[in-house]
């Protein structure tokens, strides 16, 4: 099974005929310059970063509960207060249990169905990125006449390249990248702070 990538690659080139091209791309520097990879990282980091925040809010309300639980234990169990008062504490803390009990279910809860929301949005992004990734080779490979596109950055179960030997002028990384970021926004420069006063200044001569 180790080979079968090799296999399979060889089998594929044994049947094309002469006038078939064979391009490659490496997708994964595609993948890591392609502007929108970097806007999409960006945006699941800001969501894990609200899931964290509020799983630290429960954590902080569930450790404040348990201080005033074992507050509440120590007077259930002061000696120097009336039975009625200990029973009413105790009756406290019987109830301050089921509470804390319930807030540990509740962070537990949250925290799967977050990893799991989290890793469906990841793989759903991802597949958004790598469907644009492949339409752009698509497109590149028609351009220049290729009927086939290797992916040379890919590797087998041994660990050894898939793509081992390619041309440098059938390489169309450069070409499908150029297409990929034609959409990047221009970021507009910062006006410095020196220019904005005079522009005031001048403003408010006239």
């Amino acid at each position: 099974m180790k080979n079968l990538l090799f296999l399979i690659v060889f089998a594929v080139a044994g049947t094309l005929s002469a006038a078939q091209k064979i391009a490659v791309v490496d997708l994964e520097k595609l993948f890591r310059e392609f502007y929108k990879t970097a806007i999409i990282e960006e945006s699941l980091r800001n969501q894990a970063q609200v899931y964290r925040e509020y799983l630290t809010k429960l954590s902080n309300e569930a450790m404040a509960e348990e201080k005033k639980f074992r507050q509440t234990l120590d007077k259930s169990q002061n000696l120097a207060m009336s039975e009625a008062d200990r029973a009413k504490f105790k009756a406290e803390c019987d109830k301050m249990v089921a509470d804390l009990k319930g807030r540990r279910a509740e962070m537990e809860r949250y925290g799967a169905e977050k990893t799991r929301e989290m890793q469906s949005l990841e793989l759903r992004r991802r597949n958004e990125v790598i469907d644009e990734i492949r339409g752009a080779v698509r497109r590149a490979a028609a351009s220049a006449g290729y009927d086939f596109v290797l992916d040379q950055s890919g590797r087998t179960t041994t660990g050894a390249p898939l793509v081992l030997v390619s041309p440098p002028g059938v390489d169309l990384t450069a070409a499908v990248l150029l297409d990929l970021n034609r959409g990047k926004p221009v970021a507009k420069a910062a006006v410095p702070a020196s220019n904005a006063g005079s522009k005031t200044e001048r403003k408010a001569d006239k």
